[in-house]
């Protein structure tokens, strides 16, 4: 649009932009209501996904060492990549939580 038909009015004596805000005002209403729907949605998800993490971090696989209190299977590898993802699944998902509160 050439910047002197920016301020120029139709018939109906409207503009280019109140025109656009009015034929479009039911979509915008319809994507903030998918927007809040899908946050929702999303926040359940997330808040689910970090109480099963929470959950798997509190009782580690294969236990405890009654004497010294370490995990049993510490100098693992496998106990290891489990550590890691466990502890990143449970910073993602608790983002995810205050991103959509």
């Amino acid at each position: 649009m050439m910047p002197a038909q920016i301020k120029m009015r139709n018939s109906n004596g409207l503009t280019a932009q109140e025109l656009f805000s009015n034929e479009h005002e039911k979509l915008r209403e319809n994507a903030e209501s998918w927007m809040k729907k899908t946050a929702e949605s999303c926040m359940l998800i997330s808040t689910v996904i970090a109480t099963g993490v929470f959950a798997a971090a509190a009782s580690l696989p294969g236990g405890t060492n009654d004497d010294t209190g370490k995990p049993n299977y510490l100098n693992k590898t496998s106990f290891l990549v489990f550590a890691i993802s466990d502890a990143l699944a449970f910073i993602s998902s608790s983002t995810a939580i205050l991103i959509f509160f």
